[in-house]
């Protein structure tokens, strides 16, 4: 509910349609996202990758273009700039992202991760993982230089809940061994994420 309102925000006049698909929530993020012109699907969540491969078979997606987007990111004026240029004409079928990463209120400039976040409807899937779900996309992928922040840790207690979770979800992957991506110290960016 705090996040949100500033993610609509930041794709006003640019998205066609918002779907919020929220898993049970107690607070007013339902609430919010209604006022914010979203239309709103809920779901027992299971994990990351399900709730997001779920979303992308169900959801009535009829736009050419799709964007994942979290709670707790904004699409700056650039990027907004550079999605509403995309056309059907377009030979890319996705694009990665620059994201940048917020700590307790301030950019962290060093710390920049480039993922795939916009991708032609129906060229993508989503890997079904635990944490770290990320797209597959069939077909060519561009880059846009627009980023996308990522106001992810508000306060230190916030970041520390964050780790906890998300260390406690990858031994469970590595205990069943389904990593986002083989672990590889001289690999991808994901692939070192997961090493």
């Amino acid at each position: 509910q705090d996040n949100l309102p500033k993610a609509l925000l930041s794709i006003q006049g640019l998205a066609a349609k918002v779907f919020v698909l929220d898993s049970g929530s107690t607070d007013d993020t339902v609430s919010v996202a209604l006022a914010g012109g979203a239309t709103v699907l809920q779901r027992r969540f299971r994990h990351y990758g399900d709730q997001w491969r779920w979303a992308l078979k169900n959801l009535p997606i009829e736009t050419d273009w799709v964007m994942k987007l979290d709670a707790d990111e904004r699409v700056s004026p650039q990027l907004a700039d550079e999605l509403r240029a995309l056309g059907a004409t377009t030979p890319q079928r996705g694009f990665i992202v620059p994201i940048r990463l917020w700590f307790m209120g301030r950019p962290l400039h060093a710390k920049i991760d480039f993922l795939t976040r916009v991708w032609r409807n129906g060229a993508a899937s989503m890997t079904d993982v635990l944490v770290n779900e990320h797209l597959e996309v069939d077909g060519p992928v561009g880059h846009l230089t627009g980023v996308l922040e990522h106001h992810d840790s508000p306060t230190l207690e916030r970041w520390y809940a964050k780790q906890n979770r998300y260390t406690t979800l990858e031994a469970i992957a590595r205990h069943s061994e389904t990593w986002a991506a083989e672990p590889s110290l001289f690999g991808s960016q994901l692939e070192r994420r997961m090493f």
